[in-house]
């Protein structure tokens, strides 16, 4: 694991390649190109449905969108009411107040 250098320095090894790198028998690189290509095709795609797609964890999903710079679909909030909006729902409500009080009587 370790190795002596002339000059007495430890010098630790090099790492073993890392699994993405080189492709193994079940085509590791090619799994995470297919998962990339689906991110693509449908954006607003869970990891969980990723997962099924390319069968692999919703874990190593994830943590492969992250390295190839994805992330998670997080939809945008709906836009705030407008004074025209607030007008136009007070107006209903006041009208309808209105004919529920006629009723009773």
């Amino acid at each position: 694991s370790l190795e002596q250098t002339p000059s007495n320095n430890v010098r630790k090894m090099e790492a073993q390649p890392s699994y993405r790198d080189v492709q193994d028998v079940h085509g590791s690189c090619r799994r995470e190109r297919r998962l990339t290509r689906r991110v693509e095709e449908n954006r607003r795609a869970s990891s969980p449905q990723l997962a099924k797609a390319v069968e692999v964890s919703r874990e190593t999903t994830r943590r492969t969108l992250q390295r190839n710079g994805m992330h998670g679909y997080h939809p945008r909030r709906r836009p705030l009411l407008k004074p025209t909006h607030n007008k136009a729902h007070l107006g209903f409500a006041r009208d309808k107040d209105h004919h529920h009080v006629c009723l009773l009587i």
